[in-house]
């Protein structure tokens, strides 16, 4: 810890020299250089001393590069801060000296978050109450400096974990609307649209998470849009707010996107279990969507407007659950049999079927049950069309249940024919 915190104090004073020396330019590379060292060398890399190149030639300095964020303890945090201010008190460059407070105040904002874990929910505000004061005082005195959503966002972030969602979300907005490019606007966005949802202010948090919609249909072209799994929520949640809007169908057509990208993952086998949760929770909210509209009949006019789709039966398959748990019997048999009117060469049309005569059982309709049996037996008879085209292991779900339904109709005819024998007797 003295090597490292000695390095520091003499990396500041070689920094400065070089400013006086060669210029503010050359200097504000070198200070780059150091500030990357620094983080390089409290990130637990094992680099010593001896392993850093000193020559006195600038051509010498690789690159500027400052490695990406690592956790790092409190104690290489009070190393790193020491040897910032160290070449903050040795330099005269004004835009260095704002750059090294913006790093002292990541700093606090990296101790607040240290010690967040140890906080109580009534103390969460002190534990960031300075690191919030440090970014509120630089933005007051750069306000010229056009790269102040690098202040903003950390900022709305401190606001966010210390528990004040009002200044969060204040934060936010004005990041949005001051900074429109900034490479934090669609994060910022999503951001806005939780804090907004949780408020139950639907239209505005539909409009936050669109915006990000909009965002990478307009970056598309420029090959410069969002990562798909960040897109992807942003629809998902844009969905959500139009259906709490009660506006399905636009709730439907951007869950119909989160629906096509997991298609797409699972293809590529790229699918995971957070993203199969999603895709659970969306065909239920989808289901709800369509419980609340026209039914099968809302499903069909989606399909028909969007074409069809791979998943289109997991669309009439939880519309139909969704109907059988609330006990909405016909309901649930008539989305099951829509699916198998709509397609009636598919491999899953017998199992649909099926599911058609369960809902009626359930809900006691014998008469409809039989007439679900007879027409199964018909669709799906030994050397009829379907079968003939029909795979294996479709073929041995269907001989399972001609073999019962045949044998119950077979038996409930006799028993008819009886009754009307001793009636004519």
């Amino acid at each position: 810890m003295k090597l490292n915190k000695l390095f520091s104090q003499r990396a500041a004073v070689v920094i400065a020299r070089s400013c006086k020396i060669y210029g503010a330019i050359v200097f504000r590379k070198a200070f780059y250089i150091f500030l990357g060292s620094m983080l390089v060398a409290c990130a637990g890399f094992n680099r010593s001393v001896s392993d850093i190149d000193t020559s006195d030639t600038l051509a010498a300095l690789p690159a500027a590069y400052i490695p990406p964020a690592q956790k790092i303890d409190d104690a290489s945090l009070d190393i790193v801060a020491a040897g910032y201010k160290d070449a903050l008190a040795l330099i005269s460059d004004q835009t260095m000296q704002e750059d090294i407070l913006r790093r002292l105040a990541m700093i606090e904002l990296r101790y607040a978050e240290g010690k967040q874990a140890k906080a109580s929910q009534s103390t969460m505000a002190s534990v960031y109450a300075n690191a919030i004061a440090t970014y509120n005082m630089l933005i007051d005195t750069q306000q010229y400096r056009k790269d102040n959503d690098k202040l903003l966002y950390p900022l709305a972030k401190a606001y966010e974990l210390s528990g004040d969602m009002p200044a969060a979300l204040k934060t936010f907005d004005r990041l949005v609307k001051e900074f429109p490019e900034s490479m934090y606007f669609s994060e910022a966005q999503f951001r806005r649209g939780e804090i907004l949802f949780s408020d139950a202010d639907y239209n505005a948090a539909s409009t936050a998470y669109h915006a990000i919609v909009l965002r990478n249909l307009r970056d598309e072209s420029l090959d410069d849009h969002q990562p798909s799994s960040f897109l992807t929520n942003a629809y998902y949640m844009w969905g959500w707010s139009e259906f709490k809007l009660e506006n399905h169908d636009q709730a439907l057509r951007a869950f119909v996107v989160v629906l096509d990208e997991y298609t797409q993952k699972a293809i590529a086998g790229y699918a995971t279990r957070s993203s199969d949760e999603l895709l659970q929770d969306t065909f239920r909210v989808m289901a709800l969507s369509f419980s609340y509209t026209n039914g099968a009949d809302s499903i069909a006019q989606l399909l028909d407007e969007i074409n069809e789709r791979p998943y289109a039966n997991r669309l009439f398959a939880e519309l139909g659950d969704l109907y059988l748990k609330k006990k909405r019997f016909r309901d649930s048999a008539a989305v099951f049999d829509r699916f198998v009117t709509r397609y009636p060469a598919s491999p899953l049309a017998p199992t649909f079927h099926q599911r058609q005569i369960d809902a009626f059982t359930a809900g006691r309709f014998p008469e409809e049950v039989r007439e679900q049996k007879r027409r199964f037996a018909s669709n799906y008879a030994v050397d009829g069309d379907y079968w003939v085209a029909a795979k294996q292991d479709t073929r041995e779900f269907i001989r399972s249940k001609l073999h019962i339904y045949i044998d119950e109709l077979a038996r409930y005819h006799h028993s008819v024919a009886q009754k009307a024998k001793g009636k004519r007797d």
